[in-house]
């Protein structure tokens, strides 16, 4: 009896002792401070997820598209359209159901996600030449539309819910909005510096599918939260977003709704256009992709604190003084440079449009009841901006019109105003006065950007920066007539020099009159891909045209290919089609192919207004379109023999595409090599020292290679003689030494980094 009294006032003690434990676990696990710390870490969680898996499957998918530029803004256009639905079903979802079937819906959405995880792109997916940009997004789509659609969802969906909760701060949730820009500011940073240079694609997979495990961890915690808060209460959440009284007063209308779109969809725009030219001359890689993305990000940061509306005046200044330089950078001549000075002014110009857009939107945010309805609106603007970069704009434009366009609009945004046009521009003039006097002696051929030193320039824009900084007076007239001019100067530019424009998914390319040489040139981005005189247009048949730019008689690709001739090889492949200047080395008994990812760039090089290397040199080498990697593996069905000589010269503008350059790409280049054969890889660029990787890569490879850089002897210009700087591959050492018996050339300098690779590939450490 006493040992039956015993266990049983054990029993009991054991009993109140895990009632205590359980209230005080959840006093600590639901109390509103912890609330805060969940409800802000599934937020921080879900927008970090959201901003590494965007740069990770892009990455994914860029060799399987030629390393275009165009693969970012497309993918970004998928990204921001789902964001958009994501945020129309967590609208959908808080004003239509009750806490405990919200939970139940959204909880099927995340499980959802994970049968689509890990995400990896097809092996076996390969786009056809027409209608890229929808076979883009249908790859997006059913490889990483279902997690991301549940990710996109929260940061409005759980903002909503802690206003429902009765917490500390519910009143008004926008403050968890801070937890949402610190993930996505830490994925941004971390994706670039962190995990592409030491991971590979497919271990970066993995982590993000912990990293959606955790999520689901802190999201349960949340929707625990959301269910005992509505039960203390009694209150439903749509009960609970109608509450305050100023919400009640105040209700939508589809004017305000319009000017919240338009409010977000300009700096999209801008965001993206910045994005498409940086990377465009630099590289289409995660790098180069994500600091705009970074900076226009920083605007949400600073337009949603509380300190961020103080500073609108000074923001409208300095938004002006950038439009006032940019438009100089554009009607003197400058911005073709491409430096990275350049390309920091035009991502200053973008981050301060956008703020000063993100500023006003934020001014007009609604109250709680509002929120999902708000954000909702921000995100359509975002999707409008990225439709009309990605869809429209390439449809309508045949030159990269979006970006100036964009920041012109960005003027409308600045509130104020002068009495009258003719007060404006006398209250502007002493500050415009020395960009307008450079820009017009530019402009009419009084000066060049080549012979007037660079400090000049810059003083007048630092002159004229400072006094639109300082001057408060005409701001609105002033950003008007700064973006009426940068249009009217990239339109400008366009003069008669240009005799044909045309762009696709791949690129914006021009056809270039020089009236001085007598040439025509093919340029895209700030590249020439190959000229030809005009005056070798009608030659006839008893001489060829004349090879000019890096193509040139005597440089590199002219000693290779006269190096293989000597030995009396035959087969010659080229990857990247240009102008076609290379043609014109043929002879007659040799069989030459070429491969060129870009359909418009065949027809360019075609086009005999212009060029004549292909229809005088060689009418009926087969062109395999398509990207280069892809069709030499159906070459090889076609071309059981292979090549003699494989040329590879498929850099865009400056971009590099590192899928040409990696391990996988030098095995696939040596399997086509014949016995004694040659790889000739173009590697100049102005950003990178590419020596190092890709000699690596080719030493994984089984490859040996010899290095120059070349600078050309004649004196004449880079117009018509061009530096080059190449790296010739080989199987056999001996194959090289014709070569390495010149002064102008050396054996290539292996670095010690990681070897490149399609699923781990980074340019940083190679930066000049």
């Amino acid at each position: 009896m006493l040992k039956h009294l015993a266990i049983e006032a054990v029993g009991q003690r054991l009993k109140v002792s895990a009632e205590q434990t359980f209230r005080r676990v959840d006093h600590t696990l639901f109390s509103d401070r912890a609330a805060i710390v969940w409800f802000g870490a599934a937020i921080c969680l879900s927008a970090t997820l959201i901003f590494s898996v965007q740069p990770l499957f892009a990455k994914m998918a860029l060799p399987r598209l030629g390393g275009s530029p165009t693969v970012w803004t497309t993918a970004m256009l998928f990204f921001q359209t789902l964001l958009l639905a994501g945020y129309a079903y967590a609208h959908w979802l808080s004003h239509r159901f009750t806490p405990g079937r919200q939970v139940a819906i959204h909880t099927g959405v995340v499980l959802l996600g994970f049968a689509f995880l890990p995400f990896a792109a097809p092996t076996d997916w390969a786009p056809s030449s027409t209608g890229v940009t929808f076979q883009l997004l249908w790859l997006l789509l059913i490889s990483v539309g279902a997690p991301f659609f549940a990710l996109s969802a929260n940061a409005p969906l759980l903002q909503s819910w802690y206003g429902a909760t009765r917490g500390r701060g519910s009143d008004d949730p926008y403050f968890l909005y801070a937890a949402s820009n610190i993930g996505s500011f830490g994925a941004l940073l971390a994706f670039p510096l962190l995990l592409e240079p030491f991971l590979s694609t497919s271990t970066m997979s993995s982590i993000w599918l912990v990293g959606y495990v955790i999520f689901g961890v802190t999201l349960a915690v949340c929707m625990l939260y959301l269910l005992r808060s509505s039960v203390e209460t009694q209150v439903d959440l749509q009960t609970a977003t109608e509450v305050r009284e100023e919400d009640a007063e105040t209700p939508l209308n589809w004017t305000q709704i319009a000017g919240w779109i338009a409010l977000a969809a300009v700096p999209s725009s801008v965001m993206l256009g910045a994005t498409l030219k940086i990377s465009t001359d630099v590289g289409s890689f995660p790098f180069v992709w994500l600091a705009p993305l970074a900076l226009y990000l920083g605007t949400f940061v600073i337009s949603f604190s509380s300190w961020g509306p103080r500073f609108t005046d000074k923001i409208e200044r300095v938004h002006v003084a950038f439009l006032a330089i940019i438009v100089f950078l554009v009607t003197s001549g400058l911005s073709k440079g491409a430096g990275f000075g350049i390309m920091a002014i035009y991502l200053a110009g973008m981050f301060f449009a956008a703020l000063a857009f993100h500023t006003a939107l934020v001014a007009r945010r609604p109250g709680r009841a509002g929120l999902t309805a708000f954000y909702l609106s921000m995100s359509a603007g975002g999707a409008v901006g990225g439709l009309f970069n990605s869809l429209l704009a390439p449809a309508i434009f045949n030159g990269v019109y979006e970006y100036p366009l964009a920041l012109a609009l960005s003027a409308l945004v600045v509130a104020k105003g002068a009495k009258s046009w003719r007060q404006d521009l006398l209250a502007i003039a002493p500050g415009l006065a020395p960009m307008a006097l450079l820009a017009g002696a530019a402009v009419f051929g009084l000066l060049t950007v080549s012979t007037t030193p660079n400090y000049v320039w810059w003083l007048a824009a630092f002159a004229a920066a400072l006094f639109m900084v300082r001057n408060g007076d005409s701001r609105r007239r002033l950003a008007i007539l700064a973006g009426a001019t940068l249009v009217l100067a990239h339109v400008a530019q366009d003069d008669e020099r240009v005799v044909e424009r045309d762009r696709s998914f791949f690129g914006a390319y021009s056809i270039v009159r020089n009236v001085d040489h007598g040439t025509h040139a093919l340029v895209h981005g700030t590249t020439n891909h190959g000229a030809q005189r005009i005056e070798d247009l009608n030659i006839g048949p008893e001489r060829k045209p004349e090879p000019l730019t890096y193509y040139y008689r005597g440089g590199p690709f002219s000693q290779v290919i006269a190096a293989a001739q000597a030995r009396g090889d035959e087969n010659f492949g080229v990857v990247g089609l240009g102008a076609g200047a290379l043609a014109c080395y043929a002879k007659p008994h040799e069989n030459w192919v070429y491969f060129e990812i870009d359909p418009l760039v065949v027809e360019m090089a075609q086009n005999t207004k212009f060029f004549s290397f292909l229809s005088d040199c060689t009418p009926n080498a087969p062109m395999r379109v398509g990207d280069a990697r892809i069709e030499l593996e159906v070459d090889r069905q076609i071309n059981a023999k292979g090549f003699d000589v494989l040329i590879v010269d498929a850099f865009s503008s400056d971009a590099i595409p590192l899928h040409l350059l990696t391990q996988e790409a030098m095995d696939l280049y040596a399997d086509r090599l014949l016995e004694g054969g040659l790889i000739a890889i173009h590697l100049s660029n102005r950003y990178y020292d590419l020596e190092q990787p890709v000699a690596a890569a080719a030493q994984a490879a089984g490859l040996v290679s010899a290095y120059q850089n070349h600078e050309p002897k004649t004196g004449l210009p880079s117009s018509v003689n061009s530096p080059s700087v190449m790296i010739v591959l080989a199987k056999e050492s001996a194959t090289l030494t014709p070569f390495l018996e010149r002064d102008d050339w050396r054996p290539a300098k292996v670095g010690d980094g990681a070897v490149w690779s399609d699923e781990r590939a980074s340019v940083l450490p190679y930066l000049k």
